[in-house]
């Protein structure tokens, strides 16, 4: 066993875009987002600077003997995760929470390419996929907590999520009892969970028809608040039990990712566009709206994985 995890690990604050790239970003009339997300993807590029720590669970009945050497290289026979020169982040979560729709955004893929995940209501991960983020960084599409080939007793080992540098647990509406066991599971290993509330785009689109006539930008700003006060009140309860009671909870969405990173800039003079043209940047004002933590999640994972990895990350 190695020494405990320093408490930064296991819970960083939220990193905050700081004022003089915001302000430059406006001056240059690009996006903040996808500026912040380059420069986090950026230092991806290069690997890591020390092998994935891994501490095993002191009340560990199987396989205590294991060093980390020898876990590292099972997960690497039985998944192909390289967890010495590449960063691992896992994306969990049942049928219909967006997962696969996360991971396309964040590599930035459209269907037919060969990275892209497979989207659907249905569960449509049934072996745990990896697709490249960069050179030296991978995400991880791991089926859903729960079924018949994945119980929650067994769902850390079998998916070797002990290797990977960060998991992220998404959510709809509520988290599963199978997924809040495999986050106590996981504490025992000292891994690093993000707790991600998906698809905001279209719980705010149905807030803001249900606001009024008020300013659209005060009911934008009133449908955030609101969203985010009634998730708190419906998730943070099943939080504090299995000891996550002031983790962080990331408000994201799949489609305001992508327009965050979209290089385009809908502010131009759009008489220069033709009509399909002009309804994507549409689209894309729309979604940019609609913004809540989706710069703030990637930082955040960022930041955990360099500190794992002995500043790993500049950032």
């Amino acid at each position: 066993m190695g020494p405990p995890l320093p408490l930064l690990l296991l819970a960083p604050a939220a990193p905050v875009v700081p004022e003089a790239v915001v302000g430059a970003c406006i001056a240059l009339g690009i996006g903040v987002g996808m500026v912040v997300l380059e420069k986090e993807k950026a230092f991806f590029a290069s690997p890591p600077k020390g092998p994935l720590p891994i501490y095993r669970p002191t009340n560990m009945s199987v396989d205590t003997e294991k060093c980390a050497h020898t876990l590292r290289e099972e997960a690497r026979k039985e998944i192909g995760i390289d967890s010495i020169n590449h960063f691992n982040f896992g994306i969990v979560g049942n049928s219909g929470t967006g997962k696969s729709a996360l991971i396309n955004a964040l590599t930035q893929v459209r269907p037919g390419d060969p990275n892209y995940a497979t989207e659907g209501e249905a569960e449509t991960t049934l072996e745990i996929t990896s697709y490249k983020l960069t050179n030296h960084a991978v995400v991880w599409d791991v089926p859903g907590v729960g079924t018949a080939k994945t119980p929650p007793d067994t769902y850390v080992t079998k998916n070797k999520l002990y290797a990977f540098d960060v998991i992220v647990v998404c959510t709809a509406d509520r988290f599963t009892e199978g997924e809040l066991r495999v986050a106590a599971e996981l504490k025992k290993w000292k891994t690093p969970i993000v707790f991600v509330r998906t698809k905001t785009d279209i719980a705010l689109d149905s807030k803001l028809g249900r606001l009024g006539t008020a300013k659209r930008s005060d009911k934008i700003g009133n449908a955030k608040r609101e969203l985010r006060s009634e998730t708190e009140a419906a998730i943070r309860p099943q939080l504090i039990p299995y000891d996550y009671g002031t983790s962080q909870i990331f408000f994201v969405s799949s489609w305001v990712l992508r327009a965050i990173q979209d290089p385009r800039d809908p502010s131009h003079t759009w008489d220069e566009y033709d009509e399909e043209t002009l309804d994507e940047l549409r689209k894309i004002k729309r979604l940019r709206q609609f913004e809540m933590d989706e710069i703030s999640l990637f930082m955040y994972i960022a930041k955990t994985a360099s500190i794992r990895r002995g500043g790993g990350a500049e950032n």
